[in-house]
Order: structure tokens, then C-alpha cells, then sequence
């Protein structure tokens, strides 16, 4: 509808056909509900090969194809004689080629130093959770020794409420 929109703004001939053409959903062996970032391959495979039914591709499951082919089409795009910027990435390209060793050599450098960040939060993280560990333990040890204690002191203080409750009661008989 907005193509034929479009199409009818800008006075073309076929504008009222596209507006009542009827739109039917083709599937295609290839399709996928999962994400990912191939769609424009997936576009442009289909448009070259699309010739009103169904294809079947076994290259398009692969992700590994995709990638040979998304890099065949961004060189199609870059070296098209239609791309007016065409000399502008070419020498951006040129440019790339002649610092790759230093971009490459900081890339390196920069990966190194994130692995040896993450080493050492590895590091501290299990020296941390040895830690606690260790005072899990000891805290542990601790209870059970306060437990002991607890127990020492109430079979004392039960035995000195059973001396006290026998004075008592000799007391109390003595008064008779």
C-alpha cells in the first residue's frame, strides 16, 4: 500500500496496479524466526533468484555462506560504478591498508589487556569466594563452640536450679 502510495505521489503509471495488487507470503525452506543480522542477505539472495515461487537454497541455513556472501555484496556496492562515493571508500580502504599494522598491533594490544583484566577479576572473584569460604568455616567453628558453651552454661545453671530447688526443700522441711 505504501509503495503504491509512492508510486501514485510521484505520478507513475502503474501506481493504481500496485495499489490493488493482492500480497501473498511465500515460504521459503530458509526462513527463520531466530535472529540474526543476515536480513539484507537474505533480501538480496531472494531478489536475484525470486522468479514468482518458491527456491530452495541450502547455502542461506548456513551462517558461514552468509558471511561469503554478505562480503561479496558490500564489494559489489563499494566498487559499483553507481556508488558516487566509490573512490572516498577506496581510499579510506588505502588508507586502512597502510596503518593496518598499527591498528592491528593496538587491537592486539587492547584484547591482551581486556583477557588480563578479566584474569585477574577472575582472580580476585575466586581469592574473594575462598575467603568467605574461609569465614563460612570459621563462623561455623565459632557457632559450634558458642553452642557448646550455651549448653556447658545451661546444664550448670540447670544444676544450680536443682541444688537451689533441694535447699529449698530442705529448708521447707526443716520449718515443719
Amino acid at each position: 500500500d505504501y509503495f503504491g502510495t509512492y508510486l501514485f505521489m510521484k505520478g507513475h503509471s502503474t501506481a493504481d496496479w500496485v495499489r490493488q495488487f493482492k500480497i501473498r507470503q511465500i515460504k521459503f525452506d530458509w526462513q527463520s524466526c531466530r535472529t540474526n543480522m543476515d536480513c539484507g542477505v537474505f533480501l538480496l539472495y531472494h531478489c536475484c533468484l525470486y522468479q514468482g515461487k518458491a527456491f530452495k537454497s541450502a547455502n542461506l541455513h548456513k551462517a558461514s555462506q552468509r558471511r561469503i556472501y554478505r562480503a561479496e555484496i558490500c564489494a559489489s556496492i563499494v566498487l559499483s560504478d553507481l556508488n558516487i562515493i566509490r573512490s572516498q571508500v577506496l581510499s579510506s580502504v588505502d588508507d586502512f591498508n597502510k596503518n593496518r599494522i598499527a591498528i592491528q598491533a593496538s587491537v592486539i594490544q587492547d584484547e591482551q589487556e581486556k583477557i588480563k583484566k578479566e584474569k585477574m577479576e577472575k582472580e580476585l572473584l575466586e581469592a574473594e569466594e575462598k575467603r568467605a569460604k574461609k569465614l563460612e568455616k570459621e563462623l561455623a567453628e565459632i557457632d559450634a563452640y558458642q553452642a557448646e558453651e550455651d549448653e556447658e552454661l545451661n546444664n550448670k545453671a540447670d544444676a544450680c536450679q536443682a541444688k537451689e530447688d533441694e535447699e529449698e526443700e530442705l529448708n521447707n522441711e526443716g520449718d515443719d
